[in-house]
């Protein structure tokens, strides 16, 4: 199966999308079935927008309705973006799900699994992103928008009068002169505030946000945002680092298989051995051979994407 063109695949993407607008004309309506008869990969392209549309557009938008409002279920460059590639893809007998490979295909800015990265943002703000991360970046002349689609983030915010605000599905992140990291869990945003302050505010919350100052962390749902007990004072990840003490041999795999690839696992009987150190997260390797000369453990590897640690 041939990959279709991808200014072709583009085409039928962008001629698709006008469509479903409200204001479409016939005039449009008859160039694109013009369009379309013109050429076989033309049509082929078409059809393949028309089986795709539907994840594109499923996917919820990712601004917050309490701080911004923006009309339309999803940003048309991003949908547009998306859905060119998907076409491309599908081609290919690719399919794609609608987390993961989409929430990368349409963001402003991502990073794979086991990739880091820094960006400059036009402000002067300097944005990272960890393993796995995908980011749409919002600059306007009211306010600076970042939208967390997945991962996690750390912004270190630069002067400038517009409001700088980070938003995920769970609710609104607004910084006062600062730096800090936001990540996404499976139920939660788990905030860490290492300068300044963040006002946190949750999507539906009944009486406004919580103020974070340097040194806490918190945890912020749909509904509320709760002070942890424990401080915070560094984030390794951005240094490349993942620093742990005292902690669950399966919990510091469940960590560093952010990092790689695949799945990692435990036997039961060595699942609560305590893991202290600093260990690279460019070679996960590495990093478990270690575990082997601190503990009796023998790393099996079942296969490049499927690793086990076992008692030796």
């Amino acid at each position: 199966m041939s990959a279709i063109a991808r200014e072709v695949a583009r085409e039928a993407a962008r001629r698709f999308l006008r469509l479903q607008a409200a204001d479409a004309s016939e005039q449009e309506r008859q160039a694109c079935a013009d369009w379309r008869a013109a050429d076989a990969e033309h049509e082929r392209a078409w059809q393949l927008a028309a089986r795709f549309s539907a994840q594109v557009q499923s996917i919820p938008p990712a601004l917050g309705r309490a701080t911004l409002q923006r009309p339309g279920a999803v940003n048309r460059r991003g949908a547009l973006k998306a859905l060119t590639s998907l076409v491309v893809l599908g081609s290919l007998g690719v399919t794609l799900s609608r987390t993961g490979t989409l929430d990368t295909l349409m963001a402003d800015a991502s990073t794979a699994v086991g990739e880091q990265r820094r960006i400059t943002l036009a402000d002067g703000s300097e944005l990272h992103l960890d393993t796995d991360t995908a980011v749409d970046i919002r600059y306007n002349a009211d306010a600076r928008t970042l939208v967390l689609r997945r991962g996690e983030v750390f912004v270190r915010t630069a002067a400038d009068p517009r409001p700088f605000l980070l938003q995920t599905a769970r609710g609104v992140f607004q910084p006062l002169g600062t730096r800090f990291a936001v990540r996404q869990e499976r139920d939660h945003d788990l905030l860490r505030v290492l300068e300044g302050a963040v006002l946190a505010t949750p999507r539906d919350a009944a009486q406004g946000g919580l103020r974070i100052a340097a040194g806490e962390q918190a945890t912020l749902s749909v509904h509320q945002v709760s002070k942890l007990p424990q401080g915070v004072s560094r984030i390794d990840w951005i240094d490349g680092v993942l620093r742990v003490e005292r902690t669950r041999l399966a919990d510091f795999l469940d960590e560093l298989g952010r990092y790689r690839r695949g799945w990692i696992r435990c036997a039961p009987e060595v699942a609560d051995l305590r893991v202290s150190g600093a260990y690279q997260l460019a070679d996960t390797d590495a990093a478990l051979a270690a575990l082997t000369l601190a503990f009796p453990l023998r790393v099996r590897y079942l296969s490049r994407y499927w690793v086990s640690l076992d008692a030796a």
